[in-house]
């Protein structure tokens, strides 16, 4: 999949330099005997729902948070138009 001209900073992800996402939470969990994070985006417009598959893949490639003891999930909060 291609991610070119998205970028992200550690709270928000860009398009072309342009903001589409920002990180609205961290969340830790116990799920299935595992401690999990989960990080949820916000879209800044629904115009950008078509990212978030992208989006996703982006953070989980630039991310810094890296555990062997916890997993690191991340969701996207589509819009509605």
């Amino acid at each position: 999949m291609d991610i070119t001209g998205l970028s992200y900073d550690g709270k928000f992800v860009f398009l072309n330099n342009e903001i589409i996402a920002t990180l609205g939470a961290i969340e830790l969990a116990y799920d299935g005997g595992e401690l999990v994070r989960e990080a949820t985006f916000i879209l800044s417009s629904a115009k950008y729902n078509e990212y978030a598959i992208k989006i996703i893949k982006c953070v989980q490639e630039n991310t810094k948070l890296k555990s062997n003891n916890i997993k690191f999930e991340v969701e996207v909060e589509l819009k509605n138009e």
